[in-house]
């Protein structure tokens, strides 16, 4: 019989993670919020139709929805960038992880290794004098 999977968590990468979702949540809620408010402005737009179904906007309607649609493009672009930041902080605390967990075992092999030479060449020059 075998015993199944072991999958154990590593806590402290777990809590790292959660702590920059964390710094950046608050920002990705707020601009997600405010995208959906513009686009319910949008949606609210009073347009009139032509009788050949174009679209009439007056000129204060048309700066109105200008308006709202750079607001909202910059919204996203800012939301985008928020989500970004938090996928670049996980990468790179992925990597410094993996660099860790590749270079840190060779470096103590090294560093006993030359501990050892050292004590070996003391004693044998104990020996010889």
């Amino acid at each position: 019989r075998s015993r199944g999977l072991s999958i154990r968590p590593f806590q402290k990468l777990i809590d790292i993670r959660n702590a920059a979702e964390d710094r950046y949540r608050q920002t990705e809620e707020g601009l997600s919020k405010k995208l959906k408010e513009l686009q319910d402005k949008m949606r609210e737009f009073k347009v009139k139709k032509g009788a050949d179904a174009k679209v009439i906007l007056t000129s204060d309607q048309k700066k109105t929805f200008e308006a709202f649609r750079r607001n909202m493009i910059q919204t996203r672009t800012q939301l985008r960038d928020v989500q970004l930041a938090l996928r670049h902080d996980i990468e790179r605390m992925d990597s410094r992880l993996k660099a860790i967990n590749i270079w840190t075992m060779p470096v103590v092999v090294a560093i006993i290794a030359l501990i050892l030479a050292l004590v070996r060449r003391r004693r044998y020059r104990v020996r010889t004098v």
